[in-house]
């Protein structure tokens, strides 16, 4: 019974000795910002801290194929993609506003149980015009929430998805906004 009642106790410490060890940075290294870029599709965000860029975990191989960039952050259950098409390769001439129309009318034939959850908002990403939507739909047996900034550049338009569950877009918001917001034009 001793035995015991003094291991429970050095077990605490042990962990507490692991867990400021990893908070002092000698332990676990935490990610910095990253910055990927696609200077082909013309594409450069900035990851907040934690995030991995590449394959995302879990994403269809479609997904794989479309996103220019991709980034996850699987601790916080954070997807990142982006999607670049050139305009030069378009039949039809769009707006940002006629674009924004088409590709979301993809999106609700293509996923399960399509919901806009916000109007669409005018912004400005890199000195270029661009709209903002929220949408959620079901991903086989769960919801997922979606942020998504269409971009138009000169020679492209660039979607830039973030998505997440729906219990964590709270929480989660601010690293969906800043992948949003850090969208740059590569040179």
């Amino acid at each position: 019974m001793l035995f015991r009642t003094t291991l429970g106790p050095l077990r605490i410490l042990a962990l507490g000795v692991f867990l400021a060890a990893a908070a002092s940075g000698s332990g676990c290294k935490k990610r910095a910002p990253e910055t990927i870029s696609d200077p082909v599709a013309g594409a450069t965000i900035v990851l907040p801290s934690g995030f991995k860029s590449g394959p995302i975990p879990g994403a269809s191989s479609e997904a794989q194929l479309a996103f220019r960039l991709q980034a996850s952050n699987v601790f916080k259950d954070i997807g990142v993609g982006v999607i670049s098409e050139s305009k030069a390769d378009m039949v039809e001439s769009y707006t940002l506003d006629s674009y924004t129309r088409l590709v979301t009318k993809k999106r609700e034939a293509a996923l399960q149980d399509f919901r806009l959850e916000s109007e669409v908002q005018n912004k400005v990403c890199d000195g270029s015009p661009c709209l903002e939507q929220r949408f959620s739909a079901k991903a086989t047996t769960v919801r997922i929430a979606y942020i998504v900034t269409i971009v138009e550049t000169a020679k492209a338009f660039h979607q830039v998805i973030t998505w997440t569950s729906p219990s964590r877009l709270a929480t989660n918001q601010a690293d969906m906004k800043s992948i949003h917001d850090s969208f740059r034009e590569a040179k």
